[in-house]
């Protein structure tokens, strides 16, 4: 996977928080502004239809990153290699019941490894940028393209019961860009409101596809309208993603 080749899917927005970076703070269930720590982030649902090809490609790089992980010898042969924290999975209502969606999770931390600030452009579908003050009212439901990259990720680990060690892996969706199809603003009929950590994890989707078909069901290349998104340094990016924590929350 060294050759790190960009994706661009679309979907329907969840929980976008992409005009501030922001942290998860325990304390007050909420998410709050960190432009040091934090992360640009957002979810995204998929119908299973059209996200087949990309899942079918996401299994080839699986494989792909489970043999660099061997061929690395960085870990001895006998251990098991496990996936943990994958960024896409079935998507789920607050009753915990499926949708028939699929959840893919995109994320970038705000600074990269030498401290330094980036960003995550994110323009309309004429790809002008969405200045600061209407990208915060952008909500839950818009229909957008999502441009990123993917990163692999592993290391050991030790069961302090069992004492058995195994290898830890995963691939995390690294986010370039977002070009919004169709706004949604927070409070219209067609979008909600982000309410808090725990609402995250338990609300359910509101499909507005009826509105407006996807009509990019599968990764692409970027396309010359799109492809301007972000000029970038890939390895730069991928060096400020390289920890588990990114996969975690």
């Amino acid at each position: 996977m060294a050759d790190f080749k960009k994706y661009v899917l679309q979907g329907k927005l969840l929980f976008p928080r992409l005009a501030e970076a922001t942290l998860y703070n325990a304390a007050t269930n909420k998410f709050d502004i960190e432009p040091v720590d934090g992360k640009f982030q957002t979810l995204m649902t998929m119908t299973k239809e059209n996200s087949k090809a990309f899942m079918e490609q996401l299994e080839i790089l699986k494989v792909e990153a489970i043999q660099e992980i061997r061929d690395s010898k960085k870990y001895a042969t006998s251990l098991n290699i496990e996936e943990i924290y994958p960024q896409i999975v079935e998507h789920e209502d607050k009753d915990g019941k499926l949708t028939g969606l699929m959840q893919l999770k995109f994320g970038r931390k705000a600074t990269n490894s030498k401290g330094d600030a980036v960003k995550v452009n994110v323009v309309d579908k004429r790809n002008r940028p969405i200045d600061l003050t209407t990208l915060k009212t952008l909500a839950g439901g818009s229909t957008a393209n999502v441009q990123f990259s993917i990163n692999p990720y592993s290391k050991k680990v030790r069961d302090n019961k069992t004492k058995v060690e195994t290898i830890e892996y995963g691939l995390s969706f690294i986010l370039l860009g977002v070009q919004v199809i169709d706004f949604v603003e927070r409070g219209s009929e067609s979008g909600f409101e982000d309410l808090g950590a725990e609402d995250e994890e338990d609300s359910g989707f509101k499909d507005v596809s009826g509105s407006r078909p996807e009509s990019t069901p599968v990764a692409v290349a970027p396309t010359e309208e799109n492809a301007d998104w972000e000029e970038i340094d890939l390895n730069s990016v991928l060096d400020s993603m390289s920890d588990e924590e990114f996969l975690k929350d």
